[in-house]
């Protein structure tokens, strides 16, 4: 396999992990809490990820890139595992 079909491999796959781990945080998030939004997505985000979001008008999970997608998992694991 040449380095071109591997690269593009890659890329469909954290765009299909993209797409999956926003509908599962879209059903898991409101569940825990009423605010949600506020507490479990746009509080856990970095400074960065909070500029890109607020620059960019985003409005729910599926603006939010893989990284912030992780972010947002990996400081809410508990709550959302329970």
């Amino acid at each position: 396999m040449n380095n071109e079909k591997i690269i593009s491999n890659m890329n469909t796959f954290i765009f299909r992990l993209n797409e999956q781990l926003g509908k599962w945080l879209a059903e898991k998030l409101p569940k825990i809490t009423e605010n949600w939004w506020q507490e479990l997505v746009l509080d856990n985000l970095s400074t960065l990820q909070k500029d890109t979001f607020q620059n960019n008008d985003i409005l729910d999970l599926k603006g939010l890139d893989l990284a912030a997608l992780l972010r947002v998992v990996d400081r809410n694991w508990f709550v959302i595992t329970i």
